[in-house]
């Protein structure tokens, strides 16, 4: 699975494209984000809290991801581990005390707006 960010949105998901989308329709860049030891670090801490599970700790390397590549928001479907009111809040929480800044996190209904 890939993370893509666009414009400081990290999206992911099992049926996000492999390969970099096209641009148009909204999306004008594109670009692949890496995990790296220092979101994996973070993620422990997330499991280490008790925030994310360790049978489910990709979940939290993909909000650690996000905070240590310094993105604005996270947009995903994944209502069970990382749209959650608690994932957020103490995902939040770690992130400034580690001194990452808030990221945030919503369902792709709260972001897309309606285009007629």
């Amino acid at each position: 699975m890939k993370l893509w960010n666009w414009h400081g949105v990290l999206a992911c998901s099992p049926s996000f494209p492999q390969e970099k989308p096209e641009t148009g329709a909204g999306v004008r860049q594109a670009s692949v984000v890496p995990t790296s030891e220092e979101a994996e670090k973070l993620a422990d801490l997330y499991v280490a809290e008790g925030i994310i599970t360790e049978r489910y700790v990709t979940d939290g390397v993909h909000i650690a991801t996000a905070a240590v590549n310094d993105l604005d928001f996270i947009v995903s479907f994944n209502f069970q581990h990382i749209v959650k009111r608690k994932t957020i809040i103490l995902t939040e929480a770690v992130n400034l005390r580690e001194g990452y800044r808030r990221v945030g996190i919503f369902s792709p209904t709260e972001v897309i707006e309606n285009v007629e």
